[in-house]
């Protein structure tokens, strides 16, 4: 069966994860029609496997635990 796409939108967001959720709103506030599409059966992308965790380098948390890490090293 196919499917025809007949809607306009000012942007197009392509997956409901923290990046596209956080692009979506962002273009919302600044007055675009936004639409985010996702895959799966639910909105979360694979944010939703992380828990929230991101990873980060030269964190005030290494820091005080005296690990020495920096965005550079990380890349």
């Amino acid at each position: 069966m196919a499917v025809k796409w007949d809607e306009i939108t000012d942007v197009l967001i392509i997956g409901s994860g923290f990046a596209g959720l956080a692009a979506a709103i962002e273009a919302a506030n600044a007055g675009a029609s936004v639409v985010v599409l996702e895959k799966m059966k639910a909105a979360g992308g694979n944010s939703i496997i992380s828990d929230g965790g991101i990873a980060a380098a030269g964190t005030d948390v290494q820091k005080k635990r005296g690990i020495s890490d920096t965005p550079g090293q990380m890349y």
